[in-house]
């Protein structure tokens, strides 16, 4: 695409004046300027430290990595030509990972509390020794493997920059932030943070809205990607049994969303999916806010909880809410989008979640919802056999604006229709399937 690339290259300075960057100093004495420089550097930060962007540890939860890699790892499972999955194998002190990364190369690893690795006394080594020989499925998948002995360690790794954005840069990727690996996210944000980056740059170019807005909405919006990440590994530790005293622990994880609520209620709270930010969609981690809870269902063992269920009546609810703005992204343009914000609850009005919102101006039964989503499933291109999928899309962002208070969804005795209480949707949670795979193998 006509870029120039210097591999095996290395910035040695960050030229600055201000909170402008001005070139950047190669280590061969070659330096470079730019309109604009986007560190994309990871967890050294190159341009980040230079400008002296703080970084914010918004989490209770200090956890230690400890792995290494091993050469010719047996893998649990083989599904069709090459392909596997990734082992979580859960400990009562932490979890393992098992990631293959070729066919004779495995990435192995332990996670544990920094709490439980100071009261153990113990050097990483003997730690990760013990960890792995104490879980029959890795004795039998190591049998025939050796390990590389690069064991390698890191703490404290959950964090968010304070800003992502200068008079001339952009923080991308987990040189802006990083939320513990739980469901593998640290991609997935990777790229939503780089897309971003690269549709205000556009933005900026076409002189399309004020370059301040266009800077805050690249850093707020990524900001609580991130955020909300991290706030979802809270849980999965919480619910892991890591912590003895679960209930306490979600009161914090809520006092650092900015609720105050007593231990029962925070468990409460995070088992109907509350650390899902739902300000920029109604996904973490890539995963839709009913797999959340169905997620959460299976750590807690409670049946998940949805506040759409048996409703027949629902209405839009904007009492007390602020304008603001927040922005489309499509075809490299970025377009500006009412939102409104209330109670540090956003509701955009983009996409599905828009058109409810707009729809449910007037109260509606839960039929002539069901008529209307048709209609505007054949208007947008989703009829035939992608509606099912569409539907869920519906149902998923209704829930999350009735959990928020953006929708009131009220049981009208005589409606000839509520929403099922069985919410038939086609992602599920599944028990391990290895065993059966292999035996088809």
């Amino acid at each position: 695409m006509g870029c120039v690339v210097r591999q095996q290259t290395s910035v040695r300075t960050v030229n600055r004046e201000g909170d402008s960057v001005t070139s950047l100093t190669l280590d061969n004495g070659t330096e470079i300027k730019a309109r604009y420089y986007v560190d994309a550097s990871g967890h050294a930060g190159i341009l980040r430290r230079t400008m002296g962007v703080h970084v914010d540890c918004p989490t209770k939860l200090q956890n230690i990595a400890i792995w290494d890699y091993w050469r010719n790892a047996e893998w649990a499972v083989n599904i069709g030509v090459g392909g596997t999955r990734i082992q979580v194998l859960s400990l009562s002190y932490g979890w393992i990972w098992f990631i293959p990364l070729g066919p004779d190369r495995t990435s192995i690893g332990l996670i544990v509390p920094a709490k439980y690795y100071k009261e153990q006394g113990k050097t990483p080594e003997q730690l990760y020794t013990e960890a792995v020989g104490s879980d029959a499925l890795l004795n039998r998948l190591l049998a025939k493997a050796s390990r590389e002995d690069k064991l390698a360690t890191t703490n404290d790794w959950s964090f968010v920059s304070e800003r992502l954005t200068g008079d001339n840069w952009f923080l991308a990727g987990e040189s802006a932030g990083f939320a513990d690996p739980i469901l593998s996210a640290g991609l997935s944000l990777a790229h939503l943070g780089s897309r971003d980056v690269a549709y205000v740059i556009l933005g900026l170019d076409r002189k399309d809205y004020e370059p301040e807005w266009l800077r805050h909405y690249y850093c707020s919006t990524h900001r609580y990607q991130i955020r909300q990440h991290i706030r979802f590994a809270d849980f999965w530790y919480t619910a892991n049994g890591v912590f003895s005293d679960l209930k306490d622990h979600a009161r914090q994880i809520a006092l650092d969303a900015g609720l105050s609520l007593t231990s029962d209620k925070a468990w409460q709270w995070l088992g109907q999916g509350g650390f899902i930010e739902r300000n920029s969609g109604t996904s973490v981690g890539g995963y839709g806010l009913f797999l959340g809870k169905k997620i959460i269902s299976s750590f807690t063992g409670e049946e998940a909880h949805y506040e759409i269920v048996g409703k027949s009546l629902f209405k839009l609810n904007l009492e007390g809410a602020e304008k603001d703005w927040t922005g489309e992204m499509q075809n490299g343009r970025i377009t500006r989008r009412r939102m409104y914000r209330r109670d540090g609850k956003l509701l955009p009005m983009l996409d599905v979640m828009g058109w409810l919102a707009t729809f449910l101006k007037t109260e509606r039964t839960f039929e002539e919802l069901v008529m209307a989503t048709r209609n505007y499933a054949m208007e947008i291109g989703q009829a035939g056999p992608t509606f099912p999928k569409f539907w869920e899309e519906v149902l998923t962002d209704l829930e999350a604006l009735v959990s928020d208070g953006w929708v009131i969804a009220r049981t009208d005795p005589s409606a000839r229709a509520i929403l099922p209480i069985n919410l038939d949707v086609s992602f599920q949670v599944h028990d391990n399937r290895d065993e059966e795979l292999r035996a088809k193998a």
